[in-house]
């Protein structure tokens, strides 16, 4: 008979290509334009910071210039003062209209929006999560992007098994959040880098390139994958309990006749059952 032999491995579903939403000042986080895991196109407002600090800051800094174009002139010394004054009120100007434009937070490109949230661990409540009214810092990401076209499940491969994993090959994962809806996916690549698992063991990452079918994913996501390694046809399959082991020799035991006979074999592929 055909039989295929596969390699089971935990996996998660990653996101090949996420785009952050940053903010370039420090405020508040005025209003959300959308809701968490929601659809976006790019473009799309996700958010606007409040922008009465900003427009303040905009008029400080033009009363600044005006201030530096008023300075006396006359000899090189006042002239030299004067024009480097302009040159930093003017910048300062530059950065505060900047900082204004970008109050309305933009998404960079179509996909699924994230919210942010930060917890100490994942089991304690979060310390920061986007949301209307939040403070926040400069340089603090609000949002992220997920290109649902590009959802990818990363399954760790023990290292005892990753030599016969390679890409191309056809493999079958079912998501924990999703059960009895087993999902086709292809070995898209196998990361060289090796990585720790739960359990201390050693383990190589094989991404899976899968078909959704109509099912909503989101990262993060867990289940199991089983990738089939090899395929051989004409095979002869026992189960691995009929196989005895005495030294160097594997043995099975034929009836025939209602005698059970001694019969020595070669073992080749096999697998736990």
């Amino acid at each position: 008979r055909t039989s295929t032999f596969t390699v089971s491995a935990p996996c998660t579903l990653a996101a090949g290509r996420a785009a952050s939403v940053t903010v370039s000042t420090s405020g508040s986080h005025a209003t959300g334009e959308v809701t968490d895991g929601q659809q976006v196109e790019s473009g799309q407002v996700l958010g606007r910071m409040d922008a009465a600090p900003l427009e303040a800051a905009i008029a400080r800094a033009e009363a600044e210039l005006a201030a530096a174009r008023a300075m006396p002139t006359g000899t090189n010394r006042l002239n030299a003062a004067r024009t480097a004054a302009i040159h930093a009120a003017e910048l300062t100007l530059n950065l505060a209209r900047a900082d204004r434009d970008r109050a309305v937070l933009k998404a960079p490109a179509s996909g699924t929006v994230q919210f942010a949230s930060l917890s100490l661990a994942p089991s304690l409540p979060p310390l920061f999560k986007t949301g209307a009214g939040v403070s926040v810092t400069a340089g603090l990401t609000l949002f992220t992007v997920v290109d649902a076209a590009s959802l990818r499940f990363e399954a760790q491969v023990d290292e005892t098994d990753i030599a016969g994993v390679q890409p191309g090959q056809t493999a079958t994962v079912l998501l924990d959040a999703h059960p009895g809806r087993p999902l086709t996916a292809t070995v898209e690549a196998v990361r060289p880098s090796a990585v720790t698992t739960s359990t201390g063991g050693t383990a190589y990452v094989a991404v899976l390139k899968l078909d959704a079918a109509d099912l909503r994913l989101f990262t993060g996501m867990t289940g199991d994958a089983d990738l089939a390694t090899a395929t051989l046809t004409d095979a002869l399959v026992v189960p691995v309990q009929a196989v005895v082991v005495e030294g160097s020799k594997r043995i099975v035991w034929i009836v025939d006749a209602g005698t059970a006979r001694r019969r020595e074999v070669t073992v080749g592929a096999a697998t736990d059952t």
